[in-house]
Formats: structure tokens, sequence, C-alpha cells
């Protein structure tokens, strides 16, 4: 069984990556060849070098494989919201390659909140709007094209991440309550987010996570 991800040089990315190849699947990482691509990655992997505005790249990470993660956002290094596009690229890839399960990663401040978002988490969703409105915009986009895509998606929105050891609990659900508080390890996320990419979890739902 085989594995697409997109995002994997990011540090939750790179968990993904691990824990990926620790189940036994094989791995395709797509490595954005003006970003990351000097990153020292897991062994074992398929690295597909790509540009994200070029679907032939698209199609070759995804072609062959059992489901697609799409893990990518942007940093202070590379701030040009790109997220949206690049999904729609992976969409349009999977239905031309006939692949069906897509997870995407985005956050508990994207997008419309509904009533299990703390007021807390509300007023720093519009802090985040209003001191970034154009990365805010594209990630809302983002959920918005995974949803329209027909293919079997997840939309996986945790609070904050941490960089701390895993505890192999993950609280999980489209109505979870999460508060500023919150928080779940970048490697308990990958291992939720490997698990919804193979098992079938929570097909066609946004999903909250936290510790």
């Amino acid at each position: 069984m085989e594995l697409a991800v997109f995002g994997g040089t990011g540090r939750t990315g790179r968990a993904l990556l691990v824990t990926a190849l620790a189940h036994g699947w094989q791995v395709r990482a797509f490595v954005r060849t003006q970003a990351g691509a000097s990153l020292q990655l897991p062994p074992g992997l398929v690295v597909v070098h790509g540009f994200a505005d070029y679907l032939p790249d698209i199609v070759t990470a995804v072609q062959g494989t059992d489901g697609v993660c799409c893990l990518v956002g942007t940093h202070a290094r590379s701030p040009e919201p790109f997220c949206a596009a690049l999904t729609q690229h992976i969409v349009e890839a999977m239905r031309g390659e006939r692949v069906r399960r897509l997870v995407c990663l985005t956050g508990a401040m994207i997008g419309a909140l509904p009533h299990n978002v703390s007021p807390a988490v509300r007023a720093m969703a519009r802090l985040f709007r209003w001191h970034a409105p154009d990365v805010a915009a594209d990630r809302a986009q983002q959920e918005a094209v995974v949803m329209a895509s027909g293919l079997d998606w997840t939309l996986v929105k945790p609070p904050r991440l941490t960089d701390g050891a895993g505890t192999g609990v993950v609280h999980a659900d489209p109505e979870l309550r999460v508060g500023l508080l919150d928080r779940v390890s970048r490697l308990d996320l990958a291992e939720f987010v490997f698990r919804a990419a193979t098992q079938g979890r929570f097909v066609g739902q946004k999903v909250y996570v936290r510790s």
C-alpha cells in the first residue's frame, strides 16, 4: 500500500512520513522544487520534486497511490498563500488517477467556526484573520476545495501543535470541544492522520482533534 504526502517537509509532515513508514506503507513525498528540497527526509521514501502550480508534477506524486495526505501550509520563509491552488491541483490529479481518499490538515481557527469552538478560540481566529487576511482566506478556500471535491475527504482541524512526545491518545470528533489551552503533539497528530487516511475514518467530515 502506498500513501502520497504533500507537505512532508514541515514538522508535522515529517512526523507523518516516519509514522507511515513505520507502519510498513510505501510513501511518496511531494517536495516543492523551490522550497524545502535540501531538508533531510527519512530514508525509504520516493521523493517527487516538482512545482505546486504544475499539474503534471502533482499527477506524478499521486498516480498509483492508495490515498493522499495534504499537510501543506505557509511559514515565515514562504508567506505567499498557495494552499488552495495546490489543493485544487491535488484534487484534479486524484480525480484523473481515480484515487479517492484525501485527508487534509488545516486548523481549528480556519473557516466557519461551529458551536464547539470556544469564545477564546473565536477571538484568536478574528485576530488571525485581521493579521494575515490573505493566509486566512487561502486556508478557508482550501477547505472549500476539499469539501467540493467529490472525493472521500476528511478535514483534520487541530488546535495548538506541540513538539512533545506522543501520548498515544487523541480525542477526535466533528463536535469535539476545543479551547484556547487545548493542544496536540505533532507525533500524535501524525498517527491520527495516518489512521484516518488508511482506515477510512471520518469520511466527509471536518474533525476536531486534541490530546
